[in-house]
């Protein structure tokens, strides 16, 4: 019996020892090769900067930095694509991570968990429209800005959030409609690398304050 118990002991430690061995194979492919951008092709060498693995690309990595070096003022907040019930997501809130510009929100769980009971409180916005009294989450005031066609309702998100860039990646293009983003085709972009656009509020409001009533 004695000799039972130390064979199955025995094979348990040679077994957790073999996965533990594995654990270092998978975590080099995903975390050093994977994450960094290697294996998509985006880096050519090995770093310790993390910034590009956070990008969706090169051409949105480009524009993130041109956006970082124009955002310069205390007051700036950029739009960027979020959804309700986000966590550990890396495609969204890349664009805040990486200038530390503000957005109307990263990952709603992740914020959740820290707020506790005040976050509901934080994530919603009471205002009024049409003389109507009108309550929206973060989350349904991006996907207004990015999906409306009705150019109104955008500067309308802008205007209570206090938005001054607006930026288009991959994310936000998979995500919302072509028919939504088609509204800031009318717009010179502020930052273009490939089918990557950052847009600047003020020129949309201008846009809007020049068309005919």
């Amino acid at each position: 019996m004695r000799a039972g118990v130390r064979t199955a002991f025995a094979v348990g430690i040679a077994l957790s020892i073999a996965l533990g061995m594995i654990y270092p194979v998978y975590a080099i492919t995903s975390r050093a090769l994977g994450e960094s951008g290697r294996l998509r092709g985006n880096v050519q060498d090995l770093t310790l900067d993390g910034a590009l693995s956070m990008a969706q690309g090169l051409d949105e990595y480009r524009a993130i930095q041109c956006l970082a070096r124009l955002a310069t003022a205390d007051h700036d907040v950029v739009a960027e694509a979020t959804r309700e019930r986000l966590a550990y997501r890396g495609d969204y809130g890349r664009v805040s991570a990486l200038t530390g510009i503000p957005t109307l929100l990263g990952w709603d769980n992740h914020q959740g968990q820290w707020r506790g009971n005040t976050f509901p409180q934080a994530n919603t916005l009471t205002y009024v429209a049409n003389g109507e009294m009108r309550i929206e989450t973060r989350a349904q005031a991006i996907a207004t800005l990015y999906n409306s066609a009705d150019p109104s309702d955008a500067l309308g998100v802008i205007e209570r959030y206090g938005i001054t860039y607006i930026f288009v990646g991959l994310t936000e293009r998979r995500d919302f409609s072509a028919e939504g983003l088609a509204k800031f085709d009318l717009l010179p972009p502020v930052c273009e690398y490939g089918n990557v656009r950052v847009y600047s509020a003020d020129s949309f409001k201008a846009l809007l304050a020049a068309r005919p009533n």
